[in-house]
């Protein structure tokens, strides 16, 4: 006789070990007196397979002294 199989009978089997990796990098270029950019990256990696890359980029206006304008 064969038994209908359904999600509630499996259990999740992950390895005893997880082994991650994760490096960043934040780097900022001052194009002019007033403007910035800030730059960020960053990889990921892991041994179940899973390679992770993210990338950010804002650029910073001074205003003057007091307030900077951020545009993502």
């Amino acid at each position: 006789m064969i038994e209908n199989f359904t999600l509630e009978n499996n259990i999740e089997r992950l390895p005893d070990t997880l082994t991650k990796i994760a490096l960043g990098n934040r780097t900022n270029f001052y194009l002019n007196q007033n403007l910035i950019l800030r730059t960020y990256y960053r990889f990921y990696t892991d041994d179940w397979g899973i390679d992770l890359h993210t990338f950010k980029a804002e650029l910073a206006i001074k205003l003057g002294l007091n307030y900077t304008l951020y545009s993502v």
